[in-house]
This record gives structure tokens, sequence and C-alpha cells, in this order.
């Protein structure tokens, strides 16, 4: 095909025929075609980025790497990747995901996907949030028969460097989720006695120990104050537990280790792990030391099953690489020991912000405590029975605490002392009123499988008699203090309602009046008997109906929903 730019060649048609031709072209040919000029690189690279599905490079960037059909090579693939490195305008990127979804026990595949990955990187000036995604759940270690100490290497090297990399383009957010891969190579052994290794898990013998001696002794000799270099924090033992081959393998040259230039200039301020493959060697060993050189600020740990043996050593290490983390959040998290996570949060003293969701094991143990007592925190978000022990232990304690967000199920769980407050049951409000703590306070209520029914039993309890006080008359004030503490609730829906229960569009305005300092009302979560329905003009009917006057906000998974203003002089029977 003749591609000159005389009047009968390809180059010249106009833009409008260039375009409807491109448009109906292969990706691999479009990568070539955008090569050729610089009038074909305008024209062509947005249709190559639409066909990847890369509306906004500049901006996100979603990969998925590894699914390339039996007998293609990677290195010959043309995809989303090969578009970017031609891609020469865009610099940097907000925010870049990649899921590495590699079949079967593939490594070598998985390592060379890793690498691109890492290539695609390194050719961008800066990388705000990245977002790596394992979806293959194979260790690819138990498998294979003959697993060498050089595919351990090779792994954490490959690893190392992607990390590291990452951390040179200024990255102040990484997410990283699923994956199981090279997670069994290591077994977990603890001695209550603590004879395996003492010294607070530091390396000995440390050759940055000699590094540092000789810094300060040059410092002192040019008249310079130097700085010294922190000594690595070691992730195979610790006092009374280590990881060990069980073969004995050469480990020490295995680890992900984070390299001195990511280590000077890390702008890494939020960390979330979602994979437990971060947590075992030889990967845990990177983030260790991401914690312990970067300042990071914020530490999730979500969607993790470890034995609970390894809790206790992952928070020494943790509360050791950050002793100045100031937000923690757990969701999700299987087989923690109760005296495990509250000795974590007492060495995390700096904590200003904390939440625990539901899901987490523990937090609903009788053999809880002693609780720590937190001194800088000002948010904490938690279940209520975690809540209700916390603030019974720290009567005096907790002293910076300014925003405390409750997490109810809808029964069972105490949400009815705010209905009918008692001097004799001690309860959450009773603490509150007795403690007299300034807070804003929020809620979340999980709904369950019957929430119309058990909201008119709520009903029904807050219209029935007043509670007594101790001279014996009725406290009529107390119960309406309650409920105006109240300035935030979410409502959660977690599993599909009966078929046998109320309506609950019908009940929830009346059930909502009850809380008139009601200023932000969350709907969050689906279920089969509320997907046939417009969710976000219920809700606003529901409002509408509850006439609560100081109403702000209202949304619905997060799609906002417009709040009309109240009728004065209309009151919701209740």
């Amino acid at each position: 095909m003749d591609i000159s730019a005389h009047p009968g060649g390809f180059l010249g048609l106009p833009d409008e025929l260039l375009l409807a031709i491109c448009e109906r072209l292969d990706t691999t040919s479009l990568f070539f075609l955008v090569q050729v000029n610089h009038r074909l690189y305008k024209l062509c690279l947005p249709i190559s980025f639409k066909k990847f599905g890369l509306t906004n490079p500049e901006k996100h960037i979603k990969l998925a790497l590894g699914e390339a059909k039996e007998g293609d090579d990677d290195d010959d693939e043309i995809d989303a990747i090969s578009i970017l490195n031609i891609a020469f305008h865009i610099k940097k990127a907000n925010r870049i995901s990649c899921k590495f979804s590699v079949p079967g026990n593939d490594f070598d595949r998985l390592l060379r996907c890793v690498r691109r990955f890492e290539t695609l990187i390194r050719r961008f000036s800066s990388v705000k949030t990245v977002v790596l995604i394992f979806g293959n759940q194979s260790c690819c270690c138990c498998e294979t028969a003959d697993f060498k100490d050089e595919m351990v290497e090779e792994w954490s090297l490959t690893m190392g460097g992607l990390m590291t990399t990452i951390l040179e383009k200024s990255a102040e957010a990484i997410n990283l989720k699923g994956g199981r891969y090279l997670s069994h190579l290591f077994v977990f052994r603890s001695s209550r006695s603590g004879k395996l290794l003492k010294g607070g898990g530091r390396r000995r013998g440390s050759p940055r120990l000699f590094e540092a001696l000789k810094a300060i002794l040059t410092g002192k000799k040019k008249g310079k104050l130097v700085e010294t270099p922190k000594e690595p924090l070691s992730v195979l033992k610790g006092d009374g537990w280590e990881f060990k081959r069980p073969n004995n393998h050469h480990i020490s040259l295995a680890l992900s280790e984070l390299l001195p230039p990511a280590q000077s200039d890390s702008k890494l301020r939020t960390l979330t792990i979602q994979s437990m493959m971060f947590l075992m060697p030889p990967l845990l060993q990177w983030t260790i030391s991401a914690m312990q050189y970067c300042n990071i600020e914020k530490l999730t740990l979500s969607g993790l099953s470890i034995n609970h043996k390894c809790w206790p050593a992952i928070f020494q290490l943790i509360a050791s690489a950050t002793p100045g983390l100031a937000e923690i959040t757990l969701s999700k998290l299987r087989q923690i020991m109760p005296n495990d996570l509250l000795y974590f949060l007492s060495r995390m003293t700096m904590l200003t912000s904390l939440k625990i969701d539901r899901d987490v094991d523990c937090w609903d143990s009788y053999d809880l405590g002693p609780f720590p007592d937190l001194p800088k925190l000002i948010t904490l978000h938690a279940p209520a029975t975690w809540v209700f022990k916390l603030l019974t232990a720290q009567q005096r304690g907790l002293e910076r605490l300014e925003a405390l967000c409750i997490s109810y199920r809808l029964r069972n769980d105490g949400l009815t002392h705010w209905f009918q407050p008692t001097s004799v049951t001690p309860s959450i409000p009773g603490l509150l009123r007795a403690q007299r703590r300034p807070l804003t306070l929020s809620v979340e209520v999980v709904l369950g499988n019957s929430p119309g029914w058990k909201m008119f039993e709520d009903l029904n309890v807050a219209s029935g008699t007043p509670p007594m006080r101790k001279d014996g008359q009725s406290d009529n004030s107390s119960s309406d203090s309650d409920y105006r503490l109240i300035s935030s609730m979410t409502l959660v829906v977690n599993q599909d309602f009966s078929r046998e229960d109320m309506r609950l569009w019908t009940v929830l305005p009346k059930w909502l009046a009850m809380f008139p300092a009601l200023r932000d009302i969350s709907f969050v979560g689906r279920n089969p008997t509320i997907d046939h329905i417009n969710v976000v003009e219920e809700m606003a009917e529901v409002v509408k109906a509850a006439q609560l006057q100081q109403l702000v906000s209202v949304d619905v998974n997060g799609k906002e929903v417009a709040v009309s203003p109240p009728q004065r002089d209309r009151v919701v029977d209740v």
C-alpha cells in the first residue's frame, strides 16, 4: 500500500478518513502505524488507548499482564504497555494499577511480566499511587518438585527492583493485593522462652555498623554532624521467633531489601497490604525496610489470614519499624489473638487514628485486656463491644479523643441503650455521659437479615416508659440528650433481607426520626431484595418523611441524594 503524502497515497487522505480506517485496524497494526510520523502518532495513539481501556492515561493507567494466549511470547506481544512505551508525551501518572494474572505455575512468565512493568515505571518521572494485584493464589513452590534457591533469589531481586523503582518515582501510596507466590518457603518457629534470638530483631555483624562508624569519624574531621544510618531490622529472627527454610538452604541471599536510593528520597506515606506474601519472607524484608526508612503515616492491613503464631512476630516488626505511625486500619484479619493485638496497639504511642472493622478476629473476645491508653488518639472507629471495654478501662485516658464512630449490629449489640438509657445497666451512652467527653459521634449500623422488624421493635422500646433516676423519678431528659450526641450514621447492607421482614422503607423514616441531630446519612451495600428498586429515590422519600431539621447530606453507595429543606411544621409520629 502506498503511504506517501501525494494525493493518491494513504497520507494524502483527510484526517476523517484516516481515523475511520485506523479504528478498524487491529492493535498490532495500530502499534506500528503510530510510529510512522507525527501526524499518525497524534491520530492513532488515542485510538490505541481506547482499544486497551486507557481513557485518561495521565490520570489513571489500568493494566492486566500475563493473560496472553498459549504460545505467545511476552516480548513480542502488543499490549497496553507496548503502547505506553511509545507515548512519549506521558511523563507521569497520577495512579497506575496492574494485575498479574499468570495462569498455573508459570513462574518464568510471572517474572517477565514484573520486569516489563518495572521498565514502564522507570520511564515515568513520577507516579503518585500504585496498585499491584496478584490474581493467582498458587504459591508456585509447593507444587514444584525441583524448586531451587536460585529461583527464590531471582524472585526476590525482581520484586525488590520493582518495589524500589516505585519508591524512586516519588510514589506516595502503594496498595498490594492478593497472591501467595513463594509464601510457603519458610517455616515459622516460636519459643515462649525467647531463646532463639534476643536483641529486638536486629541483625548481627551487619557491615552497615562499620559504615556508620566511618561516617561519624569522617564527619568529625570535617566539622560536620553526620546522622548515623539506621541498622536494618532482621525479619528472619526476633525475640523468641524465627523464619527458617526446612531444608536449611542459603536464605540470607534471597531477601527483597530496599535499595539505598529509595531509602533516602522516598515520599511514601500510605501503605495498604492486602497480600500475605508481603508479610512473609522473602518479600517481608522489603515491607519492613519500607516501613523503617520511609516516613509512612498510614498503614492498612486487610484481607489477611495468617497463622496465629505468626502475628506476634509481624506486629513486633511493624512496631519496631514504624514507632511513629499515625493511622492504622485493620479489616478482614483472621487468627489474631486478642492479647497480641492489644500489645501491638500499646506500642503505637503516636497513633492518632485507629479503625478496627467488625471482620477482625478477636475484637469481641471475653479475655480482652488490658487496654492501652492511646494518649494521642484523636479518631476511633471500632465495634461497640470493643469501644465499651475501652471506655470502661480508660475512664480517665484518651484525653485527645475527638471523633468516635461505633459499629453496631441492629440488635443484640447495645444499640437499644440509646433508645432507653438506664443508670443500672452499663452502656456506652452512660459512660459517655459520666466521662463528659466532647466528641463528634457517629454510628455504623449493620442491618442484618430483618432490619424492618428490628427497627419496629426499637420504636416500641423508645416509646416505652422513661428510665428511672436514682431518686426514683422518671428521667425524661437523658434519652433525648443521648440521641443528640449522634451526628452521622451509616446503614450497612451485609446480607439479603428475609421474605417475612417488614418493608424497610416503611419503618425507616420513623426510626431515623429518633436521631434528630443527624447531619449526614450514608446507605452502603446491596442485596437481591433492593437490587430491583431505585434506592436513591427511596432514600430521598425516607429523609423527606423523617423531617430531620439538621440534615445536610445523604448518599447511597457514594451517589449523592438530593435533600430538600424540611418542613418545620410537619412532625413524624414516633
